[in-house]
């Protein structure tokens, strides 16, 4: 991991827990005599990446999103190796819905494609004997039927939002710039909807560990980043298996805005203090893997 110093800070949503409970975790070169880096944050995996794109894709290229959910949920319903060759095969995924209803798929192929994945074997020379050859094989990356339908009942979701409501923006992967904080960072939220009355910031997980969309600070960051006028906010979690929905209490957003900011300007003057908490799971000084192959590096 390479080793950042107060210069490269950003009061970032992703990281923004961590740093409102603990200052000294932002720069840990600085916070742990010593630390070398040797732990790494935890990172999208690349089937994360790819649901995500595959929920933004529907959300913005398909006019009728309850047949878009609707075929994800027939597709998870077909039996293994037959499910694999219509997400490989365009033609063969063209003729399976045609044949059943008479009309061309509600998602395009270039989408439905995306879930499954193959990455290609590589062969690597090894640096070192410039002889040795080590041939690191595909791997398959095949979504399944209980992620497909957890992409259909998100669609689902969004649907309900947007349903019936009048002059309507939904925005899908839109970065903006957190300008409210001193070092203004870009981010970028998943899904956010807003009439100009009631604003909606929604984030898709495909992970399985629960979380809340109450007092939730990343959520809470975009929502200040992504209002305008909004009288008020809903945060949403979307989850396999796990829905969660938070109205936002008057006055309580201008109250968190005020402690972090706060908690950003202990960190830009040099607090480095530590404190252990449930934000420890995803810092770089305290590993998560399995076993023995992580040493805890916070004191």
């Amino acid at each position: 991991m390479k080793l950042y110093g107060i210069e490269q800070f950003r009061f970032s949503g992703s990281h923004i827990h961590r740093y409102n409970a603990c200052p000294g975790s932002a720069v840990l070169s600085e916070a742990i005599p010593g630390f070398t880096g040797n732990g790494e944050e935890r990172k999208a995996t690349t089937k994360g990446s790819r649901l995500h794109k595959v929920f933004q894709l529907i959300l913005e290229e398909c006019s009728d999103l309850l047949s878009a959910a609707d075929m994800l949920d027939e597709l998870a319903d077909v039996f293994g190796k037959n499910r694999v060759a219509l997400l490989l095969d365009e033609k063969q995924y063209i003729i399976w819905w045609f044949t059943k209803y008479n009309v061309l798929p509600p998602i395009e192929f270039h989408i439905i494609t995306m879930l499954y994945n193959i990455t290609p074997a590589v062969t690597e020379i090894d640096e070192l004997t410039e002889k040795d050859v080590v041939l690191t094989p595909e791997k398959v990356n095949n979504t399944s039927p209980a992620l497909i339908r957890f992409i259909a009942e998100s669609i689902r979701y969004i649907y309900e939002l947007i349903y019936e409501r009048k002059d309507i923006t939904v925005l899908t992967e839109e970065t903006r710039i957190a300008e409210w904080t001193a070092t203004k960072p870009r981010t970028t939220a998943d899904v956010v909807i807003t009439d100009g009355k009631v604003l909606h910031i929604i984030d898709f997980k495909t992970g399985t560990i629960p979380v809340e969309a109450s007092d939730n600070d990343q959520l809470l960051y975009y929502a200040e980043t992504y209002r305008q006028n909004e009288e008020t906010i809903h945060l949403h979690i979307l989850q396999p298996k796990r829905q969660s929905e938070w109205e936002i209490p008057k006055g309580y957003l201008e109250e968190w805005v005020v402690r972090s900011l706060q908690a950003e300007n202990k960190i830009l003057k040099g607090n480095r203090t530590l404190q252990p908490g449930s934000h420890c799971q995803f810092c770089p000084a305290n590993p998560y893997s399995k076993g023995e192959r992580g040493t805890p590096l916070c004191p």
